[in-house]
């Protein structure tokens, strides 16, 4: 009888050490303010004239344990032989309320405009669960699921809106003290025809040179199935940048 206690005592044991462990704080767990921004800039000169600005930021406030605040944006612009060929701005503001360590409930308002992809205004409002399938030290898988609405413009005046459904899957591998790679995914269903769905891939590498700056590189891929009229199904960027953590 003692040998079989001992026994289910040590199984507690190591599945609460599991627990834990899967459950690890990072950085991102403590309370107060958050910063994070990045800044690129890219010129050429000779039989092609090019410049493009990239600027990025994050801003996460947790007041307690159980909220979370984030404003996120990222702008880019580019001019080619002095004429601008790339304008492009999104934005978002989201709320995350823990419901239990793994499960939380989120809010999210996005923003994005890109002309030279047919985009006038695009506004998206949605509201789900996210769940930490995994939260170690130096890994982490963070899946959102959830619905909402979205209403857009394109550059011809064209107005849409519609309902949408969400799933965002987010990765991050910490691969150093301060260097990580990290891959968001964003898919959009439109909940009214089947055929049109957005896919956003957001790829990230970032190493550190001091305590708080750090090379980020960056890989933008945007797929639209239905675009405005006139523009690509397929977007992607690449940017490098020097990145600040405060």
């Amino acid at each position: 009888m003692a040998t079989t206690t001992l026994r289910l005592a040590a199984l507690a044991a190591l599945a609460f050490g599991m627990t834990e462990n899967c459950l690890a704080q990072t950085p991102a767990d403590s309370l107060g303010w958050r910063f994070t921004g990045a800044l690129g800039y890219v010129q050429t000169s000779g039989n092609t004239k090019l410049s493009t600005v990239n600027l990025t930021d994050q801003l996460t406030f947790r007041p307690s344990q159980w909220w979370t605040f984030t404003q996120t944006a990222s702008w880019i612009w580019g001019k080619t032989n002095g004429v601008e060929s790339a304008n492009q701005l999104v934005a978002t503001t989201r709320a995350d309320y823990n419901i239990t360590p793994r499960l939380s409930a989120y809010a999210l308002a996005g923003f994005e405009r890109n002309r030279y992809a047919g985009i006038g205004r695009r506004l998206q409002e949605s509201a789900g669960l996210s769940w930490w399938a995994l939260k170690q030290a130096r890994t982490e898988l963070q899946i959102d699921l959830g619905a909402g609405a979205q209403q857009e413009r394109d550059t011809a005046g064209v107005k849409n809106g519609f309902a949408i459904a969400r799933l965002a899957p987010r990765f991050k591998l910490q691969l150093g003290e301060r260097s990580f790679f990290e891959e968001q995914l964003e898919f959009l269903a439109n909940l009214e025809d089947t055929g049109d769905l957005r896919t956003v891939s957001t790829t990230s590498l970032v190493a550190p040179l001091t305590a708080a700056i750090a090379l980020r590189f960056g890989y933008l891929v945007r797929y639209d199935a239905v675009p405005p009229v006139g523009s690509r199904k397929l977007d992607t960027t690449f940017t490098t940048g020097i990145q600040v953590t405060l």
